[in-house]
């Protein structure tokens, strides 16, 4: 069950980061969108001249970089298995989390309104709501499933040791059985 989450949440993550990569438009409002439209056209060197410019520019390389984490992500998960995508999602959440929250910074700076602050907070939370569906539910698992692998090695001891002894009672070697005493 986790690993289905974790592969549609990944899915759900990395296809808005890469849309947003893709199509920077729809995702800025207000005064940055004038900058981001100077980059659509490819005209850098006048967005960079400004500090709006430079925020855009580094929020879409965060994420483009979220957009592959998330891939990764999903790709762990589809190919091998719940703890090797759970190693990724920590970056992969933080990254996110940094991205949208210089997402903000940038709208409020660059006097966005309200409606493109209320749609970056709610994908803040909506990534607060994914990592704490995928994360807590490995810390709640890590314990008892540490605990069965545990009684899992005792028990396969238990056999191995049990097996030993038989076979050198069968054998007639009661001595190295017992250790060489006797």
């Amino acid at each position: 069950m986790q690993r289905l989450v974790i592969i549609i949440v990944s899915l759900h993550w990395c296809a808005l980061f890469a849309l947003m990569t893709l199509y920077p438009a729809s995702f800025f409002s207000g005064a940055v969108a004038v900058p981001l439209a100077e980059f659509e056209r490819g005209l850098a060197t006048t967005a960079l001249g400004s500090a709006a410019g430079l925020g855009v520019l580094l929020i879409l390389t965060m994420a483009l970089l979220c957009a592959a984490l998330f891939l990764w992500v999903f790709l762990s998960a589809l190919t091998g298995g719940v703890a090797a995508a759970l190693s990724i999602c920590g970056p992969a959440f933080t990254a996110a989390t940094g991205m949208m929250t210089g997402m903000l910074v940038v709208e409020v700076m660059g006097g966005a309104e309200l409606a493109g602050l209320a749609w970056a907070t709610l994908e803040l939370i909506a990534l607060f709501a994914s990592y704490i569906l995928v994360g807590p539910e490995h810390l709640r698992r890590s314990t008892p499933v540490a605990a069965e692998e545990n009684e899992a090695a005792g028990g396969a001891m238990a056999r191995s040791a049990a097996r030993q002894f038989m076979l050198s009672r069968l054998s007639g070697r009661r001595d190295a059985a017992q250790g060489g005493a006797g």
